[in-house]
């Protein structure tokens, strides 16, 4: 999102709080839990926009459930309860579900090789199971990142076939299956075709005749035919500040890993089955909710087709995305039965559910969740290491943060500051080469080469998480030294080509379907692009220095100088 869309974006919403506190300013009593809900819903009570459907529960029962805005903008017609929309990813767990259920039957086995039940599958020399795609463990490639480094958009027609043609081009797993985790949609189109294959029935009709229909979720279907109509849908939406309001593309055939389409009201019953295993039985429920395990014992944070993690210290399992117009999001808290699901048919700055959501468990958990630790002496005090401010001259520097983020690093006469998007932050001195942020509880490690040169920063964050920022050296390279990058390069397992030009002394990449790309030097063989996909190119060379190929980092993909 650009500058000026932000600022836009803050200045509305700081308006529309400006609005709700006049009309309560008079209001001294406590607001009840459903004028709580409005308040947090207020954006969406509009009849000129797209909207949201949201269903709460909690202990067995549906205590709020409400819609907003409209389903369809052509023709002003308001979303219900039983309006219908895409649920995009929330379409994993029911397939996880699926699968839980087959394996409780003794139909799949979850240490099976996937080729048992899907014999066109290429042989990678590792044995993929079932219980891999589950937990995302397979190594094998996302086809939503890897189509459109081919030149896809997401709103063409993509089908089961298309992202066949990904696994079968695939020309080795990315990392031996079961020793890592890396979320992958093809996982969960693989399942959906073993759960045809099992039972000799579509997805579609099989998820019906033993989810949806046994539930009651007489409204919800998956749908495996793009553009096929369905009764009360909305229309999904896009919105850019530029452009304003734009049809979302929705072609997908992508069953397992999206594709199911329902309401409101349905997705109160399937949150309710989560509680009375109604439908699995207390068996699949457990099963649902047991995080995957790698090969060496660690257990991983995903249980079939949910992410967990804690949400100020209750256990969260969650599903959420975005894609053609519609957004979803469920999150749901197992030892508090409590759930709360969020279906719209908008994208856009003020589109987003994870925060409505994460304020609506703040209403109805409160007093379950942790609450902020009052600060104390010892967080308020100066850090008591003497650093020499001399030695902060060697730290100075841009470091890479994430691909396409930099971040900077300056002496201000005695501090040591961190500057990032957000604003500058001073880094308190723990020794000579550790400090900690002033603002969060992160640790920024300085290290050296072996010529005594600190080339990378290491920052631990409180939850254990670890990254390396690699410093940049600056470059300015000459458009003779520029032309070494210049070539047509190939991806096979795409089937796809790229060509790297120099226009006006600029490296510009172009693509037969896509827009051009102009790449700004950042490092040496790391260029900056000014692409929404993919934030930045690295250039390999073979033994020689020779420019032999590049990898859009991103989509992880890469392509060779041909």
């Amino acid at each position: 999102m650009k500058k000026k869309s932000r600022i836009f974006l803050i200045a509305f919403a700081a308006l529309t709080a400006a609005i709700w506190a006049a009309q309560n300013e008079n209001k001294t009593e406590p607001l009840s839990i459903d004028q709580q809900m409005e308040k947090v819903l207020f954006e969406w009570n509009r009849l000129d926009r797209p909207g949201v459907a949201v269903t709460v529960l909690k202990d067995g029962n549906v205590v709020f459930q409400k819609a907003y805005g409209l389903a369809s903008m052509e023709h002003n017609i308001h979303n219900t309860n039983k309006t219908l929309f895409d649920t995009v990813s929330i379409a994993k767990p029911i397939t996880g579900m699926a699968i839980a259920m087959l394996a409780a039957q003794g139909k799949i086995s979850l240490e099976d090789d996937i080729r048992k039940y899907i014999p066109g599958l290429p042989d990678f020399g590792k044995t993929v199971t079932p219980g891999h795609l589950l937990y995302h463990t397979s190594g094998i490639r996302d086809w939503l990142t890897a189509l459109p480094a081919a030149g896809w958009r997401l709103e063409d027609v993509i089908t089961f076939d298309h992202i066949m043609g990904i696994v079968k081009h695939q020309q080795k797993l990315l990392f031996d299956p079961g020793s890592k985790y890396l979320f992958s949609n093809t996982d969960y189109n693989l399942l959906a075709e073993i759960v045809k294959r099992v039972t000799g029935q579509s997805f579609r009709d099989w998820a019906w005749e033993n989810i949806f229909r046994p539930l009651g979720m007489f409204k919800t279907v998956v749908r495996d035919q793009p553009g096929e109509p369905m009764e009360n849908q909305a229309y999904g939406y896009d919105y850019q500040p530029q452009t304003g309001y734009r049809k979302g593309g929705d072609n997908l055939n992508a069953v397992g890993s999206h594709c199911v389409f329902s309401t409101g009201e349905d997705m109160g019953k399937w949150l309710l089955n989560l509680e009375t295993g109604k439908v699995g039985g207390s068996t699949v429920l457990e099963k649902m909710f047991t995080p995957g395990v790698l090969d060496n014992g660690e257990k991983i944070d995903y249980a079939c087709g949910w992410e967990i993690d804690t949400y100020k210290g209750l256990k969260r399992f969650s599903v959420s995305g975005q894609l053609g117009g519609f957004n979803s999001t469920l999150q749901y808290f197992p030892q508090h039965k409590f759930g709360v699901v969020m279906l719209s048919n908008w994208i856009s700055g003020w589109g987003d559910l994870l925060d409505p959501a994460r304020q609506i468990v703040d209403i109805y958990l409160e007093a379950y969740l942790e609450k902020p630790a009052p600060p104390s002496d010892s967080t308020s005090k100066t850090i008591e290491f003497k650093a020499n401010p001399d030695q902060y001259d060697q730290y100075a520097g841009d470091y890479r943060w994430e691909p396409g983020f930099v971040v900077n690093i300056y002496r201000d006469k005695e501090k040591l500051i961190l500057k990032t998007r957000g604003g500058s932050y001073e880094l308190l001195p723990l020794s000579e080469t550790q400090f900690k942020l002033s603002v969060a509880d992160y640790r920024f490690s300085f290290q050296k080469n072996k010529e005594g040169k600190v080339h990378q920063v290491l920052i631990q964050g409180g939850d254990g998480e670890k990254k390396i920022a690699p410093k940049i050296e600056p470059v300015n390279p000459t458009p003779d030294e520029l032309q070494e990058f210049t070539g047509t390069f190939y991806c096979r397992e795409l089937d796809t080509r790229y060509s790297v030009i120099l226009r006006d002394n600029k490296l510009v990449i172009t693509h037969s379907r896509l827009s051009d790309v102009t790449l700004t030097p950042e490092a040496r063989d790391y260029f900056n692009t000014d692409s929404s996909s993919y934030p930045m190119v690295e250039f390999i060379r073979d033994q020689r220095q020779k420019v032999i190929g590049f990898k859009m980092m991103g989509f992880e993909i890469t392509f060779d100088k041909i």
